[in-house]
């Protein structure tokens, strides 16, 4: 893959001190292309140069999660997380070599439960330090014949200038490694996620 910048949205809301909601959407869209760059040969088979295959995968991502505080202090904060998380994975393979020609497209999608950890310090009204993992499995959940699993972790700094408005920059972490049997070969995508975050919050 390559750098680029995908679009990540959160939203928090707190239904007691210690007990809250916490609604988190991530999508990835990703496009690659390979070509031959000289002919390929084996018993009485060609490919020439010039064949090409592009690929392209999109990823979605949504979770609702209930987090409670089990240890709530002035200056420090312990949650534990349980989610419901939903997933789509679109592929599209499209390929030429010489006169043959090779297109196909899938899309999946499901839900599963989802645990995880956070941490949160607040040294003062302005600062924020927040540290969170999660964990799925999909034979937890509704994910058909896929196996594998989604493991994300981050951490960023909260700035508030007004109890309404802040910046907060950080680093997210995002591993997903699934794959499913079917009668034509495996289906799979083992991809990394991984640099730097920046954002803004409104709190109402």
């Amino acid at each position: 893959g390559s750098k680029e910048v995908v679009p990540r949205l959160d939203g928090v809301f707190r239904i007691s001190k210690r007990q809250r909601l916490i609604f988190d959407y991530f999508q990835y869209d990703k496009d690659r292309r390979a070509t031959l760059g000289s002919d390929i040969s084996y018993d009485d088979v060609t490919i020439p140069a010039g064949s090409f295959a592009t690929g392209k995968a999109k990823f979605q991502l949504a979770s609702l999660m209930y987090d409670y505080a089990v240890v709530d202090t002035d200056k420090f904060n312990l949650g534990l997380q349980i989610a419901a998380e939903w997933a789509k994975l679109e592929g599209h393979l499209h390929a030429e070599a010489g006169a043959d020609r090779y297109d196909a497209r899938t899309s999946d999608d499901g839900y599963a439960p989802m645990v995880g950890l956070r941490m949160t310090a607040t040294p003062n009204e302005h600062w924020l330090f927040n540290v969170q993992g999660q964990y799925l499995d999909a034979e937890w959940g509704d994910f058909g014949n896929y196996d594998g699993s989604i493991t994300r972790a981050n951490a960023l700094i909260e700035y508030r200038f007004t109890r309404n408005f802040g910046l907060f920059a950080g680093y997210d972490w995002f591993k997903l490694d699934v794959e499913r049997d079917g009668s034509d070969g495996i289906l799979g995508l083992d991809q990394r996620f991984k640099g730097p975050i920046a954002g803004v919050t409104l709190a109402f």
